[in-house]
């Protein structure tokens, strides 16, 4: 969910203090599930409302799982005793860097990913490509204002693609190596990245 649909990890001090919430924090009321699809809608930071969808028959599924444990979050796990746990932002980025092997990978990776994957979709179709439309296209994915998406979520390599010409834009696209299950922006990000 936090990749897919760029949600905030969350935080049970921020969802008690401030009734805004985030993807461990979420509560059943704040999701519709369907058997192949879901849509949020929920207090996000900022107490901007938060409103997502998605078709993914497998995350919708497990939703359903996950939503019939007791609890008060959705994202909810059994201990050995069967008592009911949430699922905390830690947990979440602990997780993340045992996985990557990767100091100061979190869950907010996922947002930059997914706000320089939207200003990479920009950088690919505009001539003449400026750093506003970037972050518009960024603020827009993510929910936040272009300011904070540019400053916070696009990757400063993405913002220097201002200053190249589109045929050089469209050849990163095209020099990126195919990869199963990315998008050509997502391949485009993961080449001007890796490269």
């Amino acid at each position: 969910m936090i990749d897919r649909l760029s949600l905030r990890v969350g935080n049970r001090d921020y969802a008690e203090e401030n009734g805004t919430y985030g993807a461990t924090t979420l509560r059943p009321r704040h999701v519709q599930l369907g058997p192949d699809a879901l849509k949020l809608r929920y207090p996000g930071k900022g107490g901007a409302t938060i409103k997502r969808s998605l078709r993914d028959k497998r995350l919708a599924q497990v939703l359903h799982q996950l939503d019939d444990l007791p609890g008060a979050t959705l994202v909810t796990w059994l201990d050995d005793a069967g008592a009911a746990h949430e699922v905390t932002s830690t947990q979440v980025n602990e997780l993340l860097h045992d996985i990557t092997g990767q100091d100061g990978f979190t869950a907010k990776t996922f947002r930059t990913w997914n706000g320089t994957t939207a200003a990479m979709e920009i950088a690919l179709k505009e001539d003449r490509l400026t750093i506003k439309a970037m972050a518009e296209a960024a603020a827009n994915r993510l929910g936040n204002t272009p300011t904070i998406a540019r400053n916070s979520y696009i990757h400063p390599d993405a913002i220097a693609l201002t200053d190249c010409d589109p045929d050089d834009r469209a050849a990163l696209a095209d020099a990126a190596p195919d990869r199963r299950g990315l998008r050509i922006a997502e391949r485009a990000v993961l080449h001007l990245l890796t490269d």
